[in-house]
């Protein structure tokens, strides 16, 4: 993704050309690399679901609620994770010469807020008190590493 965000600079100098708000210009080039990784994760999934013998449980269930519910999250993950993209390439349009960065910082920040979601949803119940301060202060390098990067461009 960051190489195909590099790549398209042209097609966002481009789009701002024709009157795109520079916020914005990256939104062509996520609908051609996102178009390509929907079609393979389908033809994935689908290759998968044969091979396993498990097409049928994206639509059976022995608890109905629970199916709709885990494709209601599926549909919220999608969106946040979409958006994180969206935020990306606003982000990117305000770095000036130092947009190589900006995939290290979003990275940076989405094991950070992933883990975080793993404490309050106890994902991490039971680990030993010496890999949470691990993580800890593997987090805090993450985030002092991101803001130091982001204050770069204006030192």
């Amino acid at each position: 993704m960051s190489l195909g965000f590099e790549q398209a600079v042209p097609i966002n100098e481009i789009a701002a050309k024709n009157g795109i708000d520079p916020l914005f210009t990256s939104m062509p080039v996520m609908l051609l690399l996102l178009s390509g990784t929907l079609v393979t994760t389908i033809i994935w999934c689908i290759y998968l679901g044969f091979r396993n013998k498990s097409l049928s449980d994206y639509i059976r269930s022995d608890n109905q609620k629970r199916l709709f519910t885990n494709y209601l999250f599926s549909l919220l993950a999608g969106l946040l994770w979409f958006s994180q993209f969206i935020l990306f390439g606003m982000g990117k349009s305000k770095m000036g010469p130092f947009t190589f960065t900006s995939w290290g910082i979003l990275m940076g920040l989405t094991i950070v807020f992933a883990t975080l979601w793993g404490f309050y949803r106890s994902e991490w119940k039971g680990a030993s008190k010496s890999i949470i301060l691990f993580m800890a202060i593997s987090l805090m390098i993450i985030i002092i590493s991101s803001y130091i990067i982001g204050i770069s461009g204006s030192v």
